[in-house]
């Protein structure tokens, strides 16, 4: 029997112990030009792939500044028992991040306001609405009041003058033998 078979085989709990979506602290083991190999924990080591270390820049060149034994957080993207594969992401790790941000945001706001953007909008048209309306209430009733007014005698005749004329002027006269 070798040294292998009598100590225990860390990969047996790997699944268990680090599935995808849990974060993880490893130590920077090698570095190629593929990605950096981290220890997890003794005998246990996962790939961050070049693609998956977010940041800025060219990925090429964040891989030349990793050095060995550097600490780096990171998330645990798949876990393959049968061929001893860990793969990890930065980038993962950050968008997870982001995305607790943003629902811890939503909850606090929608604690505080319970207004929908229809509520907002309904509010913003009633405020509207109100201010215009005491400037219609004051012109109504002197239109009204104006409307109910007998027009002087003068003009009433004038009225009637103009009536008149308009409606001889478009009535057709009989034809007589004279015309």
């Amino acid at each position: 029997m070798g040294i292998k078979q009598l100590v225990d085989d860390p990969w047996r709990e790997v699944a268990a112990k680090y599935p995808a979506l849990t974060k993880v602290n490893g130590k920077v083991s090698k570095v190629t030009d593929f990605g950096v190999f981290l220890e997890i924990e003794k005998g246990i080591e996962g790939l961050l792939h070049v693609s998956e270390l977010g940041g800025e820049g060219n990925p090429k060149d964040r891989l030349k500044e990793m050095k060995e034994g550097e600490e780096i957080e990171c998330l645990v993207t798949s876990v393959d028992l049968s061929e001893r594969k860990l793969s990890l992401s930065v980038k993962a790790l950050h968008s997870a991040e982001d995305r607790a941000n943003i629902k811890e945001h939503a909850k606090r706001t929608a604690s505080s306001s319970k207004a929908s953007l229809g509520d907002i909008f309904q509010a913003a048209l009633a405020q509207k609405n109100a201010e215009s309306a005491p400037a219609a209430v004051e012109e109504a009733p002197k239109v009204e009041a104006s409307a109910a007014a007998e027009p002087p005698a003068a003009e009433a005749k004038s009225e009637e003058a103009s009536t008149d004329e308009t409606s001889t002027d478009t009535e057709e006269k009989p034809k007589t033998d004279e015309n």
